[in-house]
């Protein structure tokens, strides 16, 4: 039986994260698109340049700042590429990059859209 696809943005768990604060989730994904927009440009800056332990950080903090802010699929993605940085060390993008890339920028538009016009909550 395969595994189900986690939602990009589950705004339940990220309002349940946040004290079930719709004010307090909104001010976390603004937090979050400040602090980590830039996450995908600055992790293929780092495979280009070889520097895996920069690389490490990057995914590391993107799968704990997505966790919390309820964006599942691109925690799952990161949590892939994380352990393939851990096992291998790789000096180049790991072969999971191209799904974490996109996961990022699913992400990123999902949580601008649901700070324009907050909805029901998903997942």
């Amino acid at each position: 039986m395969a595994t189900p696809t986690p939602a990009v943005l589950c705004t339940a768990t990220g309002l349940s994260n946040c004290l079930d604060s719709r004010a307090f989730y909104a001010q976390v994904m603004q937090k979050y698109l400040q602090c980590h927009a830039d996450d995908a440009a600055a992790l293929e800056a780092a495979f280009q340049s070889g520097d895996v332990e920069r690389a490490i950080h990057i995914v590391h903090t993107l799968v704990a700042s997505s966790a919390t802010v309820g964006a599942l699929a691109l925690e799952q993605q990161a949590r892939g590429v994380l352990a393939g940085l851990r096992a291998c060390g790789a000096a180049s993008s790991p072969p999971a990059w191209p799904s974490l890339n996109e996961a990022h920028g699913q992400t990123l538009q999902a949580m601008q859209a649901w700070l324009q016009a907050p909805v029901q909550l998903t997942c």
